[in-house]
């Protein structure tokens, strides 16, 4: 009886190559996703960053009286201030009358954009 030599036929290998092909394909595409998820929280955060600074001196510049700065830049991203006066705070009191509406919308690079709010007393500290 002849003697079968011992190995891999063709298309075991083949068939090996294909399934390892495969699973490095999907742990690509997986790395590739979280790499921009990563990029995006990165970018989130320092959008958040600036909101807060952006909101914290806009509080300062109430409590002074003076006026802050409705627009700006820092870095790549683009930010602006908006104030709303409560409305019918009036009605709740002098000091509800003093009550302000600060919204930080911070712009990135891409466009995309987030929004902030908070509340200050004008004149009072905060």
């Amino acid at each position: 009886m002849a003697e079968r030599s011992r190995g891999f036929t063709l298309l075991e290998t083949l068939v090996a190559l294909v399934i390892v092909a495969i699973v490095i394909g999907g742990a690509l595409r997986a790395l590739g996703v979280g790499i921009r998820g990563s990029d995006r929280a990165s970018r989130d955060l320092a959008m958040a960053q600036l909101a807060e600074s952006v909101l914290q001196q806009a509080r300062i510049d109430l409590r002074e009286g003076r006026p802050g700065e409705p627009e700006g830049r820092r870095g790549e991203l683009e930010w602006r201030l908006d104030l709303e006066p409560m409305e019918g705070a009036a009605e709740a009191g002098p000091q509800a009358s003093r009550l302000v509406l600060l919204r930080a919308t911070i712009t990135g690079k891409g466009g995309d954009s987030l929004d902030f709010s908070t509340l200050a007393l004008m004149g009072a500290e905060t």
